[in-house]
């Protein structure tokens, strides 16, 4: 289930691709877990947190101004060595090429990774391509930035010679003994992403999400072992590397939710029309004379000023 499922590390962060009109709001809800957890099967490590939850869930805000898309979003999370905390990051895409028939998200997400263990900063770099009605799937490319300072604990044993006096023999007395270790977590990597999106109901899409990436991880302490320790019935001293650089292969799948709502409709006020111009004030119409028939001129027409 950890290997499968959880994961050290994490390389998605599903938003809706939509291009977002000025003042358009997305309200998004996902989940991400790894399928392949960025793990060397066999391996045993000491010094495993990377402090980067690969099983999370995540909300999200972003809103549009028609040439880029920002916002917040926070979430929980796991990762392969036992970690959870917390989840906070910020989202920023450019839009580009919105004259082509295929606009292109730039831009990516900046996150901190808290647990009892540190906080990691991780930042993924992403190009992707945008979504419409007639085009819903999506791909493109991405890159994994993570950094931390982190603790965590390192268990062995030491043996004290003791002397039986009731046997008359001396035997060793094995004392475990567990520490708190600091240590410098680094990782990067690059990876593909594919996804599409649909509109499940009117304002509301739903969205599926494919990410692979190979990734390197460094890990490096000052601590080692003392002369006299040896294996505990776990953690046998020879596997236990405190210092140590790995390249591995993640593969994860998100599935979300968006929640879009459309800029608010500004009507402007109804004006008043303009008064009709007059070319000779107002035309008159002609008045005849009851006894005689003729036309008679109209009085000039005064106004008070």
């Amino acid at each position: 289930v950890c290997l499968f499922c959880v994961g050290c590390h994490n390389n998605a962060h599903i938003r809706t691709q939509k291009i977002l009109e000025s003042d358009e709001t997305a309200l998004s809800v996902s989940g991400t877990a790894n399928i392949i957890g960025g793990w060397i099967p066999g391996s045993s490590r000491t010094l495993a947190s990377t402090n980067v939850f690969g099983l999370r869930s995540e909300a999200s805000y972003l809103k549009g101004t028609g040439k880029s898309d920002f916002g917040p979003y926070l979430g929980i999370g796991a990762d392969y060595a036992g970690s959870g905390g917390i989840i906070l990051g910020y989202d920023y895409r450019k839009y580009l090429n919105l004259d082509k028939a295929r606009p292109i998200k730039a831009g990516g997400q900046i996150e901190i990774n808290i647990s009892t263990l540190g906080k990691t900063l991780h930042l993924r770099p992403t190009l992707t391509t945008a979504t419409s009605n007639k085009k819903p799937d999506y791909y493109g490319v991405h890159g994994i930035l993570a950094s931390g300072n982190l603790e965590g604990e390192v268990i062995w044993n030491e043996i004290d010679e003791d002397y039986d006096t009731t046997s008359g023999y001396y035997y060793n007395r094995y004392n475990v003994i567990d520490s708190i270790v600091s240590y410098g977590f680094y990782s990067q990597g690059l990876g593909i992403t594919v996804g599409t999106q649909f509109a499940k109901f009117k304002n509301i899409e739903i969205q599926l999400q494919l990410d692979f990436s190979l990734i390197q991880s460094s890990f490096k302490t000052d601590f080692s072992f003392p002369n006299n320790a040896q294996p505990s019935w776990d953690r046998p001293i020879g596997e236990q590397n405190l210092n140590y650089t790995g390249t591995y292969p993640l593969f994860s799948a998100s599935i979300g939710a968006s929640f879009l709502k459309p800029r608010t409709t500004k009507h402007k006020p109804l004006k008043p029309l303009p008064s009709p111009t007059h070319k000779e004030s107002i035309i008159a119409q002609n008045v005849y004379d009851p006894e005689t028939g003729q036309v008679l001129k109209p009085d000039a027409v005064k106004y008070d000023p």
